[in-house]
């Protein structure tokens, strides 16, 4: 207040005084009112409205004293409206005279004022007087003392909350907290570089605004606007950056609506270093322009430098317990290691071992600490090895290799032993290590891998990569020497029969038997060699001429021949043999090994237990047993096969009671091929499974049409391979077969032999129980050929058997034969099967049948297999011209 104004209650007491004369007073109050220097407004206190106004509160709001007059208090109070209000009620009702408002002028800034009023009397209306002071300067003044006040408190609450808390992100939320509620921020908060190193992730926070916070992404990038910002340039540039005019700031377009909206008007932000290094970002927002002052920046850029601090110790305690954690694991991984570990020092004196390496070499740690490492020494390696390691460990660093050591027992044994010298950050030299393993299981496993490399696990003969090289060797010796060298393909005959039937337990004890057979009938310069299942190559070295070779094959077929006894079984084999000779037939491995092949393949042809030589005529044979099997294969899809069907008569007077299915093949080319020569190659090749589907398939289509033209309903039969029946999907097939064509069940007869039924018999009796579920007949074909057993015939259920036509052939003129059939027929007839005869033939062999009793038969005596238009007319008559009598 200026030194001529007078005290406000002296001029309020004045005017308000019962005077007689009301000019006079009106009249001091304008002198005292226009010519005082201080800022006064007379205001209506019932609606606030500036009832006058003196010149100096017109220079001092910006507004001309005629506008100053129209308006009213809360125009110009900064405080809301209803604050305002609020105020002036309190102050109504006790009495109230001094206030300290924010006021706006008219070009927007804002001042604080203090404010003296009371009520006077004028004009005959009660209006309060106001005397207004800009204290705006003092407050500023006050509020700045009490900000750095504030913030001292804050910095020494985030010292004692670094000291007190242990886990850092608590420790980060507890500083934003403090520093936001002491600091009068909106909002303070924490932001570390994410794991990309160019982001920077919210570690905490305080206040912020939970829009603000979702819509935030601050980066370190300066080519990206996001990282324009105070906390992108704080911590990109290790520096504090402060925007006091956030709002105005150029850089500010990425969050200015937000901001605004938040009323985040100034933005200081503080580097965080780990080790120096800026890691992130400690940020604060205020609520009003030109918050942040240089003392309150250092302020700040301590409580960042403590919190800098914090994590420094942090890490350092991280590192701290890693490495106490990384020696206890040390120590433990050192004790239970595997391995045997010793450590000496570089004089290699031993000054360390582990729990393994007494166990390795039998020595306890006592005995052996203060020593040198070569007590182990076996005395194998001389001084060029020793000296050879050292010069690796030496120039290097590191050697590893195979050493033979001893133990304290005196054995020696192999050890695999890395050894590496350990040097100090200055490089001086402070430890040898040796890590060591004992090797003699693995150097036995690999010597037993090595032997089963070039050995058949079965019979301990070397195998075909040892032939190889074997015979190679031979080969370069005779090509000097003018010898000939001999290579047998050696294979048992129908040995899979074998397996089938009695098992492969059986089977391999028979292998090893004709392994014993083999050998006394080579020299001790050949080599036998099992190539796999029943096969077997031998080499015959040094020898003279083919007479020799001839012998020793024969030799080997009548040894072979000579009945085995085997787990209670007296079996008889034969075998085939192919033979090549080096130099006529080749004069390398791969080709003796072809023609040796090809020469086998005739021997069985031949009728097998016999042996063939190589000629060049066997090749064309070959090739065309390759042809053949190409052709087999599109011949399906081509539709080249056909079904002839034979019929099947009573003996005891000619019906036609069924017929056997039999395929043939038209080839375009060969024309009709015989089933003899591809039928084999369809069952080595699995082409006898797509064919024998088809087979089905189309005898049930074709009984089908039979039935459906009118004509006597037959069963008609169809062979089974061994490979279809041991599919999965047989019955399926067999059920597929039947409702495709609409056939009956009693329509279909399945042919089986007996090799079939012997092998896996828990899974052939299955497979047949559910056949028979569908209503299927079932015969045994070729029965008395295999391994016949009355075992098998009690437990699967089949209808028929038939009596295979090398029985028949000579049943009129050979009693054996004749015995044999007999019996067969009688055995069907105890077990309730019918029997049926193949092979017929003469009017003779089917008048045998009848008085024995076989009730069916099949042959050429009762009609040929026939196409199927003229068996249809067959069947259209019913009766072959076939007289019993």
């Amino acid at each position: 207040m200026n030194g001529g104004d007078a005290p406000l209650g002296w001029l309020c007491r004045l005017l308000c005084r019962p005077s007689e004369d009301q000019l006079e007073r009106e009249a001091l109050y304008e002198g005292m009112f226009l010519t005082n220097n201080a800022v006064k407004l007379l205001i209506d206190p019932d609606d606030g409205h500036i009832v006058d106004a003196n010149p100096a509160a017109a220079e001092f709001y910006g507004y001309p004293l005629e506008t100053l007059k129209r308006m009213r208090i809360i125009d110009i109070n900064a405080l809301p409206e209803q604050e305002v209000h609020a105020e002036m009620a309190r102050a109504r009702a006790k009495g109230k005279l001094y206030f300290e408002f924010p006021h706006r002028l008219a070009n927007g800034e804002i001042r604080q004022v203090e404010v003296h009023s009371g009520p006077v009397d004028l004009h005959g209306r009660r209006l309060l007087f106001s005397i207004i002071h800009d204290i705006t300067e003092r407050w500023r003044a006050e509020r700045r003392v009490r900000r750095l006040s504030n913030f001292y408190a804050a910095l020494s609450q985030t010292n004692q909350a670094i000291v007190r808390i242990d886990d850092i992100g608590e420790l980060y939320g507890l500083i934003c907290r403090i520093a936001a509620t002491y600091g009068e921020l909106r909002a303070a908060w924490i932001g570390l570089v994410d794991d990309d190193g160019n982001t920077i992730r919210i570690a905490a926070e305080y206040g912020l605004d939970p829009d603000f916070l979702t819509t935030l992404r601050i980066s370190r990038d300066a080519g990206d606007p996001q990282g324009r910002g105070p906390s992108g340039t704080a911590l990109r540039e290790n520096r504090h950056e402060v925007w006091n005019d956030f709002l105005a700031h150029p850089d500010a377009g990425p969050w200015r609506e937000e901001a605004s909206r938040c009323d985040y008007r100034a933005v200081a932000a503080f580097p965080l270093r780990r080790e120096g290094r800026p890691v992130g970002s400690l940020s604060f927002y205020a609520g009003e322009v030109d918050f942040f002052d240089d003392e309150l920046v250092a302020l700040l850029e301590e409580m960042a430098t403590d919190i800098s601090f914090a994590m420094d110790n942090r890490l350092r305690e991280q590192r701290r317990q890693q490495a106490e954690a990384e020696l206890r694991l040390a120590a433990k991984v050192f004790e239970s290691n595997s391995e045997g570990i010793m450590i000496t020092d570089p004089q290699t004196r031993i000054l360390s071992v582990n729990r393994a390496f007494t166990e390795l070499t039998g020595y306890a740690a006592e005995e052996v600490l203060g020593k040198n490492p070569n007590i182990l020494s076996s005395g194998r390696h001389d001084h060029e090895f020793y000296r050879a390691m050292w010069h690796g460990i030496d120039t290097l660093g590191h050697w590893e290799g195979e050493i033979w050591n001893r133990r304290r027992d005196g054995e020696i044994f192999p050890q695999w032993i890395a050894i590496s010298a350990l040097h100090d950050d200055n490089g001086r030299l402070t430890h040898y290590i040796g890590i060591s393993s004992d090797i003699a299981e693995r150097k036995a496993y690999e010597e037993r891998l090595q032997y089963l490399a070039h050995h058949d696990p079965l019979t301990g003969l070397p195998n075909h990569v040892l032939l190889r090289d074997r015979v190679e060797q031979a080969l370069t010796h005779a090509e000097h020497t003018g010898q000939h060298v001999a290579l047998l393909y050696l294979d048992l005959d129908r040995f899979k029969l074998v397996n089938e039937s009695l098992g492969h337990p059986v089977g391999d004890q028979l292998i090893q038997a004709v392994v014993k057979r083999i050998r006394p009938c080579l020299h001790d310069t050949d080599t036998v060699s099992r190539q796999g299942g029943d096969e077997f190559l031998i080499a015959l070295t040094e020898q003279g001429d083919n007479a020799a070779v001839a012998h020793t094959a024969q030799t080997l077929l009548e040894r072979i021949a000579e009945p085995i006894e085997v787990d209670g079984h007296s079996l008889s084999m034969s075998a085939s043999i192919g033979v090549s000779v080096f130099p006529e037939d080749g004069r390398d491995f791969d080709t003796l090994f072809r023609q040796a092949d090809a020469a086998l393949n005739e021997a069985k042809d031949a009728g097998r237990n016999t042996h063939r030589f190589f000629t060049h005529d066997m090749n064309a044979n070959a090739l065309e047993r390759l042809q053949l099997e190409h052709s087999l294969r599109l011949a399906l899809e081509r539709g080249e096969f056909a079904l002839h069907y034979q019929p099947q008569v009573a003996l005891d007077g000619g019906r036609i009671i069924g017929a056997e299915a039999l395929l043939r093949w038209h080839d375009p080319d060969t024309g009709l091929v015989p089933p003899g020569r591809f039928i084999g190659i369809a069952e080595d090749s699995g082409l006898i499974v797509p064919i024998g589907a088809w087979v089905l398939t189309e005898a049930c289509r074709q009984n089908r049409a039979w039935r459906d033209a009118g004509l006597p309903p037959i069963p008609l039969a169809v062979n089974l391979s061994a490979l279809q029946f041991r599919r999965d999907d047989l019955v399926e097939s067999v059920t597929r077969a039947l409702d495709d064509s609409g056939l009956e069940a009693d329509g279909l007869e399945l042919e089986l032999t007996e090799s079939i039924l012997i092998h896996d018999q828990t899974r052939a009796l299955e497979t047949l129980q559910r056949l028979k579920q569908l209503g299927i007949g079932l015969a045994i074909d070729d029965f008395g050929t295999g391994y016949s057993s009355l075992a098998y015939l009690r437990r699967f259920a089949v209808d028929k058997l038939k009596i295979d036509q090398s029985f028949v052939r000579d049943i009129a003129t050979d009693p054996d034969d004749a015995a044999i059939v007999r019996a067969v027929i009688q055995l069907g007839r105890s077990l309730g099967l019918r029997t049926v005869a193949e092979g017929v033939e003469t009017a003779e062999q089917a008048a045998f049948l009848r008085r024995e009793g076989c009730d069916e038969a099949q042959g050429y005596h009762f009609g040929r297999p026939l196409p199927v238009d003229e068996f249809t007319r067959l069947l259209e008559h019913g009766r072959l011209p076939y007289h019993p009598d």
